[in-house]
């Protein structure tokens, strides 16, 4: 009896490859956050393509792009990198760190590479979408968070300012990202050392100036007393965080006083603390609270048309993750009016310090009013009577702007041309607005929002170079004026001139500091304005070649004859006018 074969135990299966329980989290969080996935990834690929498109392409504008590029230049050419100079003099006015931000982009790509020394601000902001997409996500409502995120990446100022190579552009979003990672300690009270805050803010210290401190430190104390707990400021453990802030900003600044003590004195106290502090600061760049009120609708156009709808809903309380971080944004947003009222100087980064609470407030009202069933009129649903008003701005806008350009600036008009492609988009959007459909009817306003910044930048460039730049007379003096030739300026200045033609300009006090060097037998250019000649005519006893005269009616003369491409018109002395 031969024996019975035992069965063959079944093949084990291989354990199933398991994915790492935090990548699990996110794929359910996703999953359940209500956002299609497709949504999220246009929103997170929509700033890179908005900042990069034709980044290149206009010149430096004067003044600010100018000056930050010709304060880098000077940099790598004197390699004197803890005190800035401009013109080959102390400038006082503004820390390193942004300066050799731009110095390694121009080491890196190229000194005249406009895209290059824009790159560091574009870094910024792009990141700025980033982390306002994740903070609202976190913090609001996933929903939420993608709308604030979508909102702030097409918003005309955003874009606009994110995209110029300036110091105060990047420390205004330097400031936006420190207030991002400030909010997590007063949020989430177990939350970790708030490490993104004070880097964030030591970035914007030495990009700024020490009153980038003031910021926080308001915003922080008027949460605390919107929550009626005034020492919530101590969980952004603030003497550790002043190690890291000392750690980060004195070495720099210690290192800039032992080399020159005048320039960090001249950098705290007559630049930086003393138009906060000094009753009799006056400033050309002070404006009034209704001022800031007037810009801030526009710069956070097209979506500025939701603002009204959109602070009307933030004194309403409901639907956030975390409890406390609406009142946190209306903290913030106060804190920057304050910081913007008690400045005498109001430069742009006090500006875009406000578009990354108000782009979350958006976002967060339009997902509440996606939750509200369909208002049986359109006047009815703040979405529909919002997108319905900017479609029919739109529509409008293309023609009264080109009779305007027509009347004013007649070689401008045809420059608008692209904005009548609009038009089809706007129909599309008043169709959606009839038919109720909200969700149609703000991704058209997002479309309106992309395509006009696009089509800016595209079409506009050349207009914004010839308007606003010194490039072309700048290569007009490489080809033509001696290296050993003095160029000066008088009631202008032109930081582009400094940086294209690789010389330093000179600015006058008056119109008789030029008259000697003029009627000198010397090579020298001057740099004026076309109401100014009269002035410089008066000072003169030989004539003058007029070598360019830009769109902006600023004018580039010399004692020598223009290169052929010149303008070769002659101011006389004692004469009315050229000949």
């Amino acid at each position: 009896m031969t024996p019975q074969a035992k069965p063959e135990p079944p093949p084990v299966a291989a354990p199933r490859a398991t994915a790492h329980p935090r990548s699990r989290a996110r794929a359910g969080d996703l999953g359940r956050s209500g956002v299609p996935r497709w949504l999220l990834a246009i929103v997170v690929a929509l700033p890179l393509a908005l900042f990069s498109i034709d980044l290149g392409t206009p010149s430096l504008w004067d003044p600010d792009e100018g000056l930050a590029a010709e304060v880098a230049r000077e940099m790598l050419l004197t390699r004197q990198w803890l005190t800035p100079q401009l013109n080959f003099a102390p400038y006082t006015e503004k820390p390193p760190l942004y300066f050799w931000a731009l110095a390694a982009a121009m080491r890196a790509f190229g000194v005249r590479n406009e895209a290059a020394i824009r790159l560091p601000s574009v870094l910024l902001s792009i990141a700025g979408v980033w982390l306002t997409l994740s903070w609202g996500w976190r913090h609001l409502r996933p929903v939420a968070g993608t709308f604030a995120a979508l909102v702030l990446a097409t918003s005309a100022g955003y874009v606009a300012i994110g995209r110029l190579g300036i110091d105060d552009a990047a420390a205004g979003v330097l400031l936006s990202i420190a207030m991002l990672g400030m909010s997590e300690p007063l949020l989430s009270r177990r939350a970790g050392f708030p490490w993104l805050f004070y880097l964030a803010l030591g970035g914007a210290i030495l990009s700024f100036g020490v009153a980038a401190v003031l910021l926080p430190a308001a915003v922080a104390l008027l949460f605390g007393a919107l929550l009626r707990e005034p020492g919530r400021w101590l969980d952004l453990r603030p003497f550790r965080g002043l190690g890291v802030l000392c750690a980060l900003v004195a070495p720099v600044l210690g290192l800039a006083a032992a080399r020159d003590p005048g320039y960090v004195r001249a950098l705290v106290f007559e630049h930086n603390l003393i138009r906060f502090l000094d009753p009799a600061f006056d400033d050309s760049h002070s404006y009034s609270i209704v001022a800031f009120a007037g810009i801030v609708p526009l710069l956070m156009l097209p979506w500025g048309v939701f603002l009204p709808w959109s602070l009307r809903d933030a004194g309403r309380s409901g639907g956030e993750r975390s409890r406390e971080a609406r009142l946190y944004l209306i903290a913030w947003l106060a804190g920057d009016l304050l910081f913007f009222v008690a400045s005498a100087a109001n430069v742009v980064a006090y500006v875009v310090i406000a578009l990354t609470p108000l782009a979350l407030l958006t976002g967060r009202a339009i997902a509440r009013f996606l939750r509200r069933p369909r208002a049986a009129s359109v006047f009815g649903d703040p979405l529909l009577l919002g997108s319905g008003l900017l479609f029919v701005v739109v529509l409008a806008i293309p023609f009264l702007t080109r009779r305007l350009l027509q009347n004013e600036y007649p070689t401008y008009a045809d420059k608008l041309v692209f904005s009548f492609l609009l038009i089809p988009l706007a129909g599309v959007g008043i169709g959606a607005v009839a038919r109720r459909n909200r969700i149609g009817a703000l991704g058209v306003v997002a479309l309106c929002g992309a395509l006009t910044l696009s089509g800016s930048y595209h079409f506009g460039s050349a207009t914004v170079s010839a308007y606003n730049s010194m490039e072309a007379p700048a290569d007009m003096i490489a080809e033509r004026l001696p290296a050993n030739a003095s160029i000066v300026s008088y009631g202008t200045t032109s930081h582009t001139l400094a940086f294209y033609s690789g010389r330093p300009v000179r600015l006058l006090a008056s119109a008789a500091d030029a008259g000697p060097l003029l009627n000198d037998s010397a090579p020298v250019a001057l740099l004026t304005k076309e109401r100014f000649l009269a002035d410089v005519r008066a000072e003169l006893r030989q004539p003058l070649y007029l070598w360019w005269m830009g769109d902006s009616k600023k004018v580039l003369l010399a004692n020598l004859p223009p290169p052929p491409k010149g303008d070769r018109r002659i101011l006389l002395p004692g004469q009315p006018g050229g000949s």
